[in-house]
């Protein structure tokens, strides 16, 4: 008798299942200044890259609906445009992920809920991070951009549920 579609077994629920898989226990390793400062960079280095590829795209989106940008001859101010917002948004989503793994590492959990632990920490990242763009005139069109990117981190933080 055909056993079924491939995907049934996905929409199982946990509970249902007979054989439940053993929990494996959490393996803390110790802790140094060196592998925390790699760590840190590795989470920045991330967000400088995230950061730069979306400014990237933003900065394009700008200079197509600026006709002075498109107008021939004006290479510079494109290249400008794009390098703007490329290094703004490298900046702050790199300075966001970098500060928010500082957090997470120099701020123990204090719950058993760690997304909610997480979650705090990505907040408060995401509230020193913005003081500079409130107070810079001119960066304070891009907060709601970086709102979004750090939205957008934040969702997948809570699919993944590390």
């Amino acid at each position: 008798m055909p056993r079924g579609i491939p995907w049934d077994d996905l929409l199982k629920d946990e509970k249902e299942d007979n054989n439940p898989a053993p929990k494996q226990e959490e393996v803390v390793e110790e802790r140094d200044a060196q592998k925390d400062m790699k760590n840190i960079g590795k989470h920045f280095a991330f967000g400088l890259i995230c950061g730069s590829l979306s400014g990237a795209a933003m900065g394009m989106v700008d200079v197509i609906r600026d006709p002075v940008a498109m107008a021939a001859g004006k290479k510079a101010v494109t290249t400008m445009k794009v390098l703007r917002y490329t290094t703004l948004f490298g900046g702050f989503f790199g300075t966001f992920h970098g500060l928010r793994k500082t957090i997470d590492l120099y701020n123990p959990y204090k719950s058993d809920d760690k997304m909610n632990d997480r979650l705090n920490s990505s907040a408060t990242a995401l509230f020193i991070t913005n003081i500079p763009l409130v107070i810079v005139p001119s960066l304070r069109p891009m907060i709601p951009y970086g709102i979004f990117l750090v939205a957008l981190d934040t969702i997948n933080m809570f699919t993944e549920q590390k």
